[in-house]
């Protein structure tokens, strides 16, 4: 047995948001001149006297409309809330015509007990297994698209799955001299990374894209290339560079051949696969702009302007980006972590078909089954005949359209990409590049 350890180097481009399961809500934090401050609430009621712990608890255990700013502003607590501050973000909150914040929950980004923000292992290696399994289905698809086919002809109420079945056929194995059967992904282990800054972090405004043929006519007013959602989460910065250990265990290569190379490889594959099978409903064609991301500094996340060389895709400053896709030296390559990416880059249904249209076929009615499009009852009857002439059943109930329906139409599913807000930019959410490096 030999192990073999590679550094792995994240530098997000998008907002990258790795939940905590909590929530900051206006009771938990405060604006003031674009920075939010969240309050250390143990911290901030011990500071207070008697008569301001009783009216802080009053604020806490009602479920009044005032937010901490609100309650800060009576009570002249300013000065005690700054010495009780657990963090600080930059970060703008909405303001209405009076200059009135609008108050929203904001999803916790993960912090360790010193409460700083990391990255786990397992979200960098849950990634990591999703690239390896597409990658294991397009080198056969035959094979494993017959078990996602054999289990839709089974009863419904069955309790494995059609992923389950096929992860099991690559990642579920007996050893040798064994009867009982390994996850063949214990051969492979990922540190979680080393603690990040708070000044990484920002809250982050969730925006909804509309693809390419989608023109937004369902909209009655706003914005009609895509929905910007009253969702926000704590999130890491374009820009940020995260540090991790990926450790393998040649045991595996009993099962399946992996080492840096090969997960490379693997990565570049699935990515494509993103690619082509999403990314390209959504962004237009080649602009004939430099392809190079800035990784850190000022322009962090954004494109670069430049015109690029010929057909190279990159531009002088950055030609030696332009690297053959194949080549598995080229260390550098995207990849999709965390939390809000969207139901594309966390399965592997995509890798099953090579045709497009079965491939949007089953993507919209494995969608529409979780999120069916609800009519109330004898109402809406010209949109209940657009929806059942697609080839889908409305339920009844509360009106809710998601669309799935309407995703053959718009020749991608699902037909939204998954953005974040940053600065008024928005970019993909959990986009990066990865570099994997042998330590010897």
């Amino acid at each position: 047995m030999s192990v073999k350890n590679y550094q792995i180097k994240l530098t997000t481009v998008g907002p990258v948001h790795i939940g905590s399961g909590n929530k900051h809500n206006k009771k938990d934090y405060y604006p003031k001149d674009e920075i939010i401050s969240i309050i250390d609430v143990a911290e901030f009621y011990k500071m207070l006297s008697a008569v301001q712990r009783d009216k802080y608890q009053d604020f806490l255990n009602t479920s009044s409309g005032m937010s901490l700013l609100g309650f800060l502003e009576a009570n002249d607590l300013f000065n005690i809330a700054e010495k009780a501050t657990s963090y600080k973000l930059s970060a703008k909150l909405q303001q209405n015509g009076n200059g009135i914040y609008t108050f929203v929950d904001v999803f916790e980004f993960i912090k360790d007990t010193y409460g700083y923000p990391y990255v786990p292992g397992s979200s960098v290696k849950g990634m990591l297994r999703t690239a390896i399994l597409a990658s294991a289905i397009i080198n056969d698809r035959s094979e494993y698209e017959g078990l996602y086919h054999g289990y839709k002809r089974l009863d419904i109420k069955r309790r494995n799955t059609a992923t389950d079945s096929i992860e099991k056929k690559l990642f579920e194995r007996i050893p040798n001299n064994s009867k009982e059967p390994i996850d063949i992904m214990r051969y492979i282990s990922v540190s979680d990374s080393k603690p990040l800054a708070i000044e990484a972090l920002a809250f982050v405004t969730k925006y909804d894209k509309f693809s390419l043929k989608d023109d937004g006519s369902h909209k009655i007013r706003g914005d009609s290339e895509g929905n910007q959602l009253n969702i926000y989460r704590e999130c890491l910065k374009p820009g940020t560079v995260v540090e991790l250990t990926l450790s393998i265990d040649d045991r595996i290569n009993e099962y399946i051949s992996i080492d840096g190379d090969k997960l490379r490889s693997m990565l570049r594959q699935f990515t494509e696969l993103y690619k082509s099978s999403l990314l390209d409903f959504y962004i237009t064609a080649d602009d004939g702009l430099c392809q190079f991301i800035h990784p850190d500094g000022l322009q962090a996340g954004k494109r670069c302007q430049n015109r690029a060389i010929g057909d190279t895709g990159y531009c002088t400053d950055h030609k030696d980006n332009a690297q053959d896709k194949n080549n598995v030296n080229n260390k550098q390559i995207l990849c999709y972590i965390g939390g809000g990416v969207g139901f594309t880059s966390k399965t592997v249904i995509n890798a099953l078909f090579n045709d497009d249209k079965r491939r949007v076929n089953e993507v919209s009615r494995f969608l529409y089954k979780q999120h069916p499009t609800k009519l109330v009852k004898a109402k809406q009857a010209a949109l209940r005949k657009k929806v059942q002439k697609a080839g889908f059943k409305p339920e009844v109930g509360k009106k809710n359209d998601p669309r799935h329906w309407r995703d053959n139409e718009f020749g991608v599913s699902p037909h939204t990409l998954k953005m974040g807000k940053v600065d008024g930019e928005l970019l993909q959410m959990g986009l990066c590049r990865i570099e994997i490096t042998e330590i010897t």
